[in-house]
């Protein structure tokens, strides 16, 4: 458990401390998942039954922070280690990162081996100087453990199993609490040998309520954004506009008797997704059928597909993720069939018709590649045909030393007067 307490100027003290979630842990479990279900911020991705499908991948380091014994908020992570001479995260299973400590580095010289080989055979009966002896083996083990910390480096990660990562945190969270969350966070990496941490901020549309508080605290602890994707997004409450090839797109499916239906037929989907993703960016899903259908089980109302079909033949298809005031498109497929004949246009056209009043944004996701340098133009510009347009997705980064505290008071006093912070 980790501590961390400041005395504000403000004569108010906090005292956060934090866990390490225990993924063997029912009330663990329990209780992370009853805190997102309320939280301003809570998403059913980031419930335990949804992360956990694929704990085989990742190396869970997720934290539960807690002020005198209450839980105030939760932290997604896995931790991962990175080769500091190649400088390029390594490929290791989730075994080998938890094992890496305990192995030596083959940098390591064969007669310091060969010394703690030797060493560890005495017993404290064949010298009279076995105090000695085993201060050396003390020194040896501090040998190894510099040099793996000299050739590798340990890195947090706002959850790599999620889309989205960050705080959750619920209607109690404040400003200057949230920077103590940050602060008990940075005394956890220190004491943990983590030199970073890579965070993923929840983009605003996911908010129940305003729910910024870590975006500040990334400020003020010196994070840099490092990446950007754009999402295109439809705001359901405004007036948006398809665009005239659209309109003659859906009018084409309804010609040729296109059906927009319900479905649970993952096996034939996932067919259909990884024929389009093989033909058009030579790869497969992320998740097969077996794992949507598991996925779907434990999120009835949450996760849903919809198809076009054209007689019995499934020729679009759309993976949807619902969420308490939007939803998205967590898979968008269609054949060449389903393009000819308009199927993915009545497709979507069905269902963003059948959200308005019920859901504020209609979430079509990112169309960005190489950690969001590339924007691929025509897959935007059809997002953007619906009548979507751009939320931004920030990615930061953390380095343990990093700060942003030398701040200008008098900067700060005109921007409060400025803003009406200040007196008249």
């Amino acid at each position: 458990m980790y501590n961390s307490t400041q005395n504000f100027n403000f004569q108010r003290l906090f005292m956060i401390t934090l866990k390490r979630y225990d993924m063997s842990s029912s009330t663990h479990k329990a209780a992370w998942n009853a805190f997102n279900a309320g939280a301003k911020n809570g998403i059913f991705m980031f419930d335990r039954d949804f992360m956990d499908y694929h704990a085989d991948r990742f190396n869970d380091n997720s934290l539960m922070f807690y002020e005198n014994e209450k839980l105030i908020a939760l932290l997604p992570l896995n931790l991962k280690i990175v080769s500091k001479s190649n400088n390029i995260e390594s490929s290791m299973s989730k075994n080998e990162t938890q094992n890496l400590n305990n192995s030596q580095d083959s940098n390591i010289s064969k007669n310091i081996t060969l010394q703690g080989q030797k060493l560890r055979k005495l017993d404290s009966k064949d010298s009279i100087n076995s105090q000695e002896n085993f201060q050396d083996l003390q020194n040896l083990d501090s040998k190894i453990s510099q040099n793996l910390s000299q050739n590798t480096t340990k890195i947090l990660y706002s959850h790599e199993g999620l889309t989205f990562g960050g705080f959750i945190i619920d209607s109690n969270m404040r400003q200057a609490k949230m920077l103590e969350c940050f602060a008990a966070l940075k005394e956890y990496m220190s004491s943990q040998n983590i030199d970073k941490l890579v965070y993923k901020a929840l983009p605003y549309i996911y908010h129940k309520s305003p729910a910024d508080e870590d975006i500040y605290a990334l400020f003020r602890n010196g994070a840099k954004v490092f990446r950007v994707d754009c999402a295109s997004v439809i705001g359901l409450d405004s007036k948006f506009k398809m665009n005239e090839l659209r309109k003659r797109c859906v009018k084409k499916a309804i010609k040729n008797d296109i059906k927009i239906t319900e479905s649970n037929d993952f096996p034939n989907f996932v067919n259909l997704l990884n024929d389009v993703l093989q033909t058009r960016h030579n790869t497969n899903a992320v998740h097969n059928a077996d794992e949507l259908s598991l996925l779907k089980s434990r999120f009835q109302s949450n996760i849903r597909l919809f198809i076009a079909t054209f007689g019995n033949t499934m020729i679009a298809a759309t993976l949807l993720f619902e969420y308490e005031k939007m939803v998205h498109t967590q898979y968008l497929c269609a054949n060449a069939m389903g393009r000819e004949l308009g199927g993915l246009d009545l497709l979507l056209k069905t269902l963003i018709d059948s959200y308005l009043g019920s859901k504020m944004y209609f979430d079509f996701g990112i169309s960005n590649e190489n950690n969001g340098l590339f924007l691929n133009e025509g897959l935007i510009a059809q997002k953007e045909s619906f009548g979507a347009r751009s939320v931004a997705h920030y990615f930061y980064e953390m380095l343990l030393d990093s700060t942003n505290e030398n701040h200008s008071v008098t900067n700060s006093s005109i921007l409060a007067n400025t803003y009406g912070g200040g007196g008249g």
